[in-house]
């Protein structure tokens, strides 16, 4: 019996999110820095798109 790792990998992928994949990425790469770019990146995102949305909503309050 062969076994198909391509499969077992993305059905591993499947059932984790997004934290669990980066935590165990860190697990085996102690020293890898993509992990906290990953979550430094998302973060910056959603804070970008807080601001965003909160400019918006004032200057559309504001009258502009």
């Amino acid at each position: 019996m062969r076994l198909d790792s391509t499969r077992d990998r993305i059905e591993w992928l499947s059932f984790r999110g997004g934290d669990d994949v980066l935590n165990t990425y860190e697990d085996l790469f102690p020293q890898s820095v993509l992990p906290r770019l990953c979550r430094l990146v998302f973060w910056t995102v959603i804070a970008i798109g807080a601001v965003g949305l909160c400019a918006t909503v004032i200057l559309k309050l504001s009258g502009r």
